[in-house]
């Protein structure tokens, strides 16, 4: 059902290219759809699929800021699930390099805290505590 979501987004963007992409990003919601796909893969077990697919969502320009969390985000957890330590490393490094001031103040304290989580599991315990510290002074209701 995804991919029929897909190839139909894919017909309106063709036959809508003289518009403005922040135009066509209110005509659909493929960056829902993507995520979503990518998520439910995640969460079967298909990491590389997961990845994949967040992968092609490459034209931010027409991406929302809360699609672009989630994007990141799912990322993240791809990252996570990972048993080798130079990905989990990868991931932390995906948020190090993440400019947080688009996001509002709950979803900086979720990422604070997935980067505690990166920490902890690459037994920087330190760190770890300071970044889940700086998630709840962020937004202490997260």
């Amino acid at each position: 059902i995804f991919t029929w979501r897909s190839h139909m987004f894919s017909a309106i963007t063709s036959n809508f290219a003289w518009s403005e992409p922040s135009a066509l990003a209110s005509l659909h919601d493929r960056p829902w759809t993507s995520i979503r796909m990518a998520r439910t893969a995640r969460k079967q077990g298909m990491r590389q699929t997961s990845l994949l697919l967040l992968n092609r969502m490459t034209d931010a320009r027409s991406m929302n800021v809360s699609d672009a969390y989630l994007k990141l985000r799912e990322q993240v957890l791809a990252y996570n699930n990972s048993e080798n330590e130079l990905e989990r490393t990868g991931g932390l490094n995906l948020i190090n390099t993440t400019n947080l001031s688009y996001f509002d103040v709950s979803q900086m304290s979720e990422l604070f805290r997935l980067k505690a989580i990166f920490l902890s599991s690459l037994r920087r315990t330190s760190k770890s505590n300071q970044a889940y510290c700086h998630s709840v002074q962020i937004c202490p209701a997260h």
